[in-house]
């Protein structure tokens, strides 16, 4: 039995059950300690330092803040996860204005702390949460590993879910979603690890301004959900295999643009009609989200086969192919879109690629990483251009890195290996997740 001041604030978590006895009494001992729920009066965006992945609809990865003036950062404070063995926030975090944080963590849960980081409020899901949320009016939304979607108000209240991946299964059996179902067994497999590839969602979520949630998911691919209730308002079919991983970026009109696995790059309308579709070449899966240039009306696309190459595709909002660039090693981030002259995207090699935004060449790529899958996130990019990393150094260390726009070292952090993008807000402060099983607040 938990006891009973457990039971009072797990109320956001009594129709999930906790997985092992380990993870009950590290969250008891946690409790213990004295953990007040806090319930938000104000919401304003753009007071915020994130409410979406990558900071805007767009995808950008440009943070509207920019970093301090010290030569290291120094530990503002540390938050550790209950979970046993530790586990790491690859979710990257999103802000209310009263710089409230909530992300989710590969042990399934979904966190909200204080901003000196105290924990909240948590919500224990069925499986790792890979996404980073999205807010907007008061609400929270966010997806799990196993393909459903979750809305939660600003106090943990749990407002509506939405099952994702069983849409498709539950749309009626045919002889063609059987034959799309097998065809995505055979090729939905991590090659490297010699797995399955069981995840039903990978991306994050996007909120028009019109309160519209766009999710892509293991089955039909694209979803629009109501923000009020969690309703689909359409669906579009994203073909075979059914393993969609690509998330989803808005250009300034709400036109959507996303990438289906090993065929085709999409865009849609805000009413779920296809405007056009381009086909890449075989072989090649969408990992990372698109990302959009919305003075430049580009649109850059990152594709991987495997952990051998990867390509970057630039396209105007037609579809029309600008330029494609050969990415060694692969791919699984998103391309980050600076205020200035080039677009960056991180190579599973290690390496750093700095493009030109209008020709695609290679301006520079310095390497971070030595060890397997190096650089497996997105940078952010401050108001300055100082470009912040998150690298995986060996199988358990890496690090926060400081870079300025020519690839140079302006400081390091040490930390266990980091996944998650990292954010910084207006007094300075950066945010990120560690796999020691950390989430971190740095001034810097």
């Amino acid at each position: 039995m938990l006891p009973d001041r457990f039971k009072s604030v797990a109320v956001k978590v009594k129709k999930r059950k906790l997985i092992d006895s380990a993870w009950h009494v590290a969250m008891a001992s946690l409790l213990e300690k004295g953990i007040s729920l806090v319930t938000d009066k104000r919401l304003n965006e753009t007071d915020s330092p994130a409410t979406m992945f990558l900071f805007d609809r767009a995808r950008t990865g440009r943070l509207p803040f920019c970093k301090g003036s010290r030569i290291e950062p120094e530990l503002v404070w540390r938050f550790e996860l209950p979970s046993f063995p530790p586990t790491g926030p690859e979710s990257s975090p999103v802000f209310d204005k009263d710089m409230n944080s909530y992300f989710g963590a590969h042990d399934g849960c979904f966190y909200s702390l204080t901003r000196t980081g105290t924990l909240r409020w948590m919500f224990k899901t069925r499986d790792k949460i890979y996404s980073s949320p999205a807010l907007m009016d008061k609400k929270v939304v966010v997806c799990s590993g196993d393909g459903h979607c979750f809305c939660f108000g600003l106090d943990g209240t749990l407002l509506w879910t939405y099952d994702a991946a069983g849409y498709f299964k539950n749309s009626g059996r045919n002889l063609s979603k059987r034959i799309s179902l097998t065809h995505t067994k055979l090729v939905a497999k991590d090659q490297v690890r010699g797995k399955a590839w069981a995840t039903k969602c990978w991306s994050s979520p996007c909120v028009s301004e019109h309160g519209v949630v766009y999710i892509t998911c293991y089955g039909t691919g694209l979803h629009a959900l109501d923000i009020e209730n969690g309703k689909p308002l359409w669906t579009y079919d994203l073909g075979s295999p059914r393993n969609h991983l690509s998330g989803i970026a808005l250009n300034e009109e709400g036109v959507i643009f996303l990438a289906s696995q090993r065929r085709y790059l999409h865009s849609v309308s805000s009413g779920g009609e296809r405007l056009w579709r381009t086909k890449v070449m075989a072989g090649y899966d969408a990992w990372g989200n698109p990302s959009i240039d919305c003075e430049q009306g580009t649109v850059y696309f990152p594709i991987s086969r495997q952990e051998t190459d990867g390509y970057v595709f630039a396209t105007d909002y037609s579809g029309t192919v600008k330029w494609k660039t050969r990415i060694e090693g692969g791919v699984r981030g998103s391309v980050a879109v600076s205020r200035s002259n080039f677009v960056l995207v991180g190579g599973l090699n290690g390496r750093l690629y700095f493009l030109d935004k209008y020709r695609g060449t290679v301006i520079r790529a310095p390497k971070y990483s030595d060890t397997e899958r190096g650089l497996w996130t997105t940078p952010s990019i401050d108001s300055d251009n100082n470009i912040f990393l998150t690298v995986k150094e060996t199988r358990t260390s890496g690090g926060l890195y400081c870079i300025d726009e020519r690839g140079q070292t302006i400081w390091k952090y040490s930390t266990g290996k980091t996944l998650s993008t990292p954010v910084i807000d207006e007094e300075a402060k950066v945010y990120i997740g560690s796999w020691n099983g950390e989430f971190l607040c740095l001034q810097t």
